[in-house]
């Protein structure tokens, strides 16, 4: 071989190396990215089960009519 072809194919070679690993570096950040969404994901879960637990618990009938009514209702005769 030349040495022309062999600066070439030295070329070819660093080219492809260089792209090689620059995929895996994207791949990486993407991997890294994935991770964080999910772990956002988790914790946006575990707000929307308090705050559906909080709405259950506030919506609740009382178990015990209210004073003031039980006063009103005495008042009308009901």
């Amino acid at each position: 071989m030349s040495k022309a072809q062999l600066t070439t194919a030295a070329v070819i070679g660093l080219i492809g190396a260089l792209a090689t690993s620059q995929a895996r570096a994207q791949s990486a950040g993407a991997d890294a990215e994935i991770a964080a969404l999910k772990q956002q994901l988790r914790l946006m879960e575990q707000k929307l089960d308090k705050l559906q637990k909080q709405t259950a618990a506030n919506t609740r009938a009382p178990t015990r009519p209210i004073p003031s009514t039980v006063r009103l209702l005495r008042r009308m005769r009901l």
